[in-house]
């Protein structure tokens, strides 16, 4: 029979029994060796033996816990080569295998958590169902997190279930566990009959250890303030979000999560039980965020020259802000951007000592109230072009239009600043206060503009500059008198 190690670490049979781990060496306890021995079951399936790892409440878990399992299943898995079964308290199961599924990305045996509702001495345990399926899963070639549990309230079938897409949807039910967007990839009967796609065990397991205990949580609901807000995220590494429907959360803390977002990374997931997220969707959903912390420096021959850590922030409308938070090292950079097949781009600074801390970029998409004929063309050395610049008013409401003209050569490039201002000017020549006609009331504006009583605005100045000289004086005043007389 092959071997498997059976960790039961967490109170992890029922709320009665204590927690223990569980792997191939003899143990003269007692209490393991009754648990294991009250299965008797698992003598038909593989050789087990047992020792203690820890032994606490699953609610008093903690992230150095998690990391302390995974590093305990790389050790086995390079010393004894068979799988594990983690028996765990099930409250928080879910979490302690979601937590090895991102410390553990490649496993050379399976990983199994399985667990009791009601403990093992009581008539209606399923301890022994779970553990009896969780013990065949152990012996098959998956290559994830697993957990095994009750398929149904009867004592039929266990189902499996990917340990970083379940969590635990009863309190007290025997099926308690459920994966809402797809459901157990096996059910374990005489057999395991394999439901979904899974990843295959790979020739060596690797381990990235580690949490970082220090984030917070802000879980999304009406009247959760801008003062909630910052009492939660004070002195925080990083936050999640839990937002509401597809990542939602008041727009009144838009401004105060913004701010967040420039000192740590704020992610934003749902609080629903199935489906995903999407934050352009709904207004409040206004930008996405992506951070990148502790990216090495390539320097080239093997070596490395310092650290980045920055973000980009993706606008619904184009626009995307490029921050640096702190950079380590000294050296140059290439900085820009382009499209997926590298046809169409943007550069910023090339080979260039260009990046410090604080730096922030910001690109965005060319005005569509300009145009420019011809885009692109040649110039022969020695000679010029003429490129006609466009402003389109069609359309646009009033206001002030900002831009610029990105001029991308083989000798360099440039930007031209470009504005437009649009004002609801008169449609007729003198009318200054716009109602539609040429009296006296536009000659007494006319007047207080000339003698600095009134500023005009554009579209009034536009209207009492009759002769179009660009100064508004006496000269505009006849004009306007042989207008209303004629």
């Amino acid at each position: 029979m092959k071997p498997i190690g059976i960790y039961t670490v967490i109170n992890g049979m029922g709320s009665n029994s204590k927690g223990y781990v569980y792997r191939r060496e003899a143990t003269n306890d007692p209490t393991t060796e009754q648990l294991v021995n009250s299965v008797k079951a698992l003598d038909e399936i593989a050789n087990i033996n047992a020792e203690p790892l820890f032994s606490l409440a699953s609610e008093d878990m903690k992230p150095n816990h998690w990391e302390d399992m995974a590093v305990k299943v790389k050790e086995i898995h390079d010393k004894n080569n068979h799988g594990i079964v983690i028996g765990h308290g099930t409250d928080t199961m879910a979490y302690s295998a979601a937590a090895l599924a991102f410390q553990l990305p490649e496993i050379s045996n399976p990983v199994v958590f399985t667990g009791a509702q009601r403990s093992p001495d009581r008539p209606s345990s399923d301890a022994h169902l779970n553990l009896v399926g969780a013990a065949k899963t152990a012996m098959s070639d998956l290559g994830e997190i697993g957990i095994a549990m009750h398929e149904t309230t009867d004592d039929k079938n266990v189902a499996i279930w990917r340990g970083n897409r379940t969590r635990k949807a009863h309190s007290s039910m025997r099926n308690a566990f459920a994966s809402p967007n797809e459901g157990p990839i096996g059910i374990v009967s005489d057999k395991i009959e394999w439901k979904r796609k899974y990843k295959s065990t790979s020739e060596k397991t690797t381990i990235k250890a580690g949490f970082d205990d220090n984030i917070g949580m802000v879980w999304s609901h009406p009247g959760l303030s801008v003062q909630d807000w910052e009492n939660i995220v004070n002195g925080k590494n990083g936050v999640v979000i839990a937002g509401t429907g597809l990542g939602h959360i008041n727009s009144e803390l838009l401004d105060v999560i913004g701010k967040t977002t420039k000192n740590v990374p704020v992610t934003m997931s749902s609080q629903c039980p199935s489906g995903s997220t999407n934050l352009n969707v709904y207004r409040n959903g206004e930008k996405f965020i992506v951070w990148f912390d502790q990216v090495v420096h390539w320097a080239g021959g093997g070596s490395t020259d310092g650290t980045y850590n920055f973000q980009f922030i993706l606008y619904p409308d184009g626009n995307i802000d490029l921050n640096y938070n702190t950079l380590t090292g000294s050296h140059t950079a290439t900085i820009g951007i382009q499209d997926a097949n590298g046809d169409n781009g943007m550069q910023v600074a090339s080979d260039q000592a260009y990046l410090h801390g604080g730096l922030s970029l910001k690109f965005s998409q060319g005005p569509d109230w300009i145009s420019v004929i011809p885009s692109t063309g040649e110039v022969n050395a020695g000679s010029s072009e003429v490129l006609i610049v466009t402003a389109d008013a069609t359309g646009q409401e009033e206001g002030l239009y900002e831009g610029y003209l990105r001029l991308v050569t083989s000798g360099g490039n440039a930007g031209l600043p470009v504005s437009m201002l649009v004002s609801g000017s008169s449609s007729i020549q003198g009318d200054i206060n716009g109602d539609e006609s040429v009296n006296i009331q536009d000659i007494i504006f006319l007047i207080n503009f000339i003698l600095d009583v009134e500023e005009p605005d554009t579209g009034q100045f536009s209207a009492a500059d009759m002769n179009d000289d660009g100064v508004l004086n006496i000269q505009d005043i006849i004009l306007i008198i042989n207008v209303i007389l004629d």
